[in-house]
């Protein structure tokens, strides 16, 4: 076990991923987002004006490699506005 956090880790570090984990990645993000793609649960946030002018139906799902590459599915081009996301980016920058 030890050998194995060891070797992935050295993986992470050199920013590579092998074309296997690469595909692994990108069927992931595929199948969750044919799951969810679907899901109208919920409301617009209608009390923030750039969250309430969003398509209900847009959705995408993007993963940003240490590599550079980026994989993403759906609607992960579009630009979108973060809020309250921003909150965990900050708190994670003042705990570094």
């Amino acid at each position: 076990m030890e050998t194995a956090a060891r070797a992935t880790a050295g993986i992470a570090g050199k920013g590579t991923l092998s074309d296997a984990a690469r595909g692994e990645l990108t069927g992931n993000l595929r199948r969750v987002h044919e799951q969810f793609v679907g899901n109208r649960d919920g409301n617009l946030a209608d009390y923030i004006p750039p969250l309430a002018q969003v398509p209900p139906d847009q959705f995408g799902t993007a993963v940003a490699l240490t590599s550079g590459d980026v994989l993403s599915v759906g609607d992960a081009e579009a630009p979108f506005t973060i809020q309250s996301v921003s909150k965990a980016f900050t708190f994670a920058m003042l705990l570094d």
